[in-house]
Parts: C-alpha cells; sequence; structure tokens
C-alpha cells in the first residue's frame, strides 16, 4: 500500500500546469479518432498474417480483454473505493484495455522494434491521461498494474490455446517473418503509420 502512495505522490507531480500547446497536444493525442488509420492497418496485419481459426482466436481475446477490463475489474475498484480508506475514483478503463492489449499484441507478433514502441506509445497515452487531468494518478497507477496483469492473463490463454494446435511451437526461421509468422514488412508498415501519427499530433496542435 505504501508503494501505491509512494507512486501516487509521484505522479502528482506529472501532471501538466497548463499551456495551449500541450493541452492541445495531450488532448488530440489522447483522441481516439487520430489512431483510427493505425488501428485498420493492425487489423489488415491480424488478418493477412493469420488463419481464420487463429485470426478469430485473437479477436476473441481482445474482446475478453475489454469484457473482463469494463465488467470485473472496475467493479472491484468501485466496491474498493466504498469499502476502504483509499477513496479510489473508478478506474480508468481505457489505460487498461491500452495496455492490456498492447501487451497482448506484443507477445503475439514478437518483434522487439514493435513491442519497444507500441510501450512507449502506451507511456505517453497514459501521461496524457494524467496530464489533463481526466482521472487521478492513483486510479492510472491502479489502471497499469491490472493492465499489465489482464495482458500476461491474455498471453498465457493465447499460448494455452495454440499449444493444442499442431503449429502453435512452429518458429519462423527468417529475416522476412517475425518468430511468430508475421511478415516483418507488414510490421515496419505498422510502425511507420504509428511514428506518422505521433509526428502528426504536434502539426495539428500548432494549427
Amino acid at each position: 500500500m505504501n508503494t501505491i502512495f509512494g507512486i501516487d505522490n509521484l505522479l502528482n507531480k506529472l501532471q501538466g500546469e497548463g499551456t495551449l500547446f500541450w493541452d492541445t497536444f495531450f488532448s488530440t493525442y489522447s483522441n481516439i479518432y487520430i489512431w483510427i488509420p493505425m488501428l485498420f492497418v493492425l487489423f489488415c496485419i491480424l488478418i493477412k498474417n493469420n488463419t481464420i481459426k487463429n485470426f478469430m482466436l485473437v479477436i476473441g481475446i481482445l474482446f475478453f480483454i475489454v469484457i473482463l477490463s469494463e465488467f470485473a475489474v472496475t467493479p472491484l475498484l468501485e466496491f474498493l473505493s466504498g469499502n476502504n480508506s483509499w477513496n479510489l475514483n473508478v478506474i480508468s478503463s481505457h489505460t487498461t484495455d491500452i495496455l492490456s492489449i498492447v501487451l497482448f499484441i506484443s507477445y503475439i507478433i514478437k518483434k522487439k522494434s514493435l513491442t519497444t514502441s507500441l510501450l512507449l506509445w502506451t507511456v505517453l497515452n497514459i501521461y496524457s491521461g494524467i496530464y489533463l487531468n481526466e482521472f487521478s494518478s492513483r486510479d492510472i497507477t491502479l489502471s497499469v498494474i491490472f493492465g499489465i496483469a489482464i495482458g500476461i492473463m491474455a498471453s498465457l490463454l493465447y499460448k494455452f490455446i495454440r499449444k493444442k494446435q499442431r503449429s502453435a511451437n512452429r518458429d519462423w526461421i527468417s529475416t522476412q517473418y517475425t518468430k511468430s509468422g508475421y511478415l516483418v514488412s507488414d510490421v515496419h508498415f505498422l510502425l511507420v503509420m504509428l511514428y506518422g501519427t505521433i509526428a502528426l499530433v504536434p502539426i495539428i496542435s500548432f494549427l
């Protein structure tokens, strides 16, 4: 508990004091609509690099992540907020969803550059919530903890189900594919969309 309060105090210091540029920057960055092109590319990559059966498995687990966050974790935190001295607000399911999905996607694609980039993208996304004071720092801290837990749980579930399939343990040894069989060129295109969108955010902020 003391550790959580310590993190809480640290995050409080990261809250923005309010400038027009940074307010616009983080407001734009946290807007889901600006990321739709990148998410569409990710969706296409999942379709292209999976069989129909495995694609449905991935989509099913993504739904599992969202449902677990919305209908299990949030009510749990709401229950705790009324039954202890923490006086918690509602957990940021947005943060929990993003972090757990990023961990899961990173696990199934298995490309270090993508994993690093998505985690950095997630950190900035989380900070945007702190800067804009949309959630308390303690909510964010707990959201990160649950996001990591759900992401690991989803990855283990995927691994368990894939072990039942014949190709579950197949490693792709090629410079054209990741270890899990995704085309490296597709991953690079996703990274171009990711960093291209990030570069677009400050331009929009100046307008």
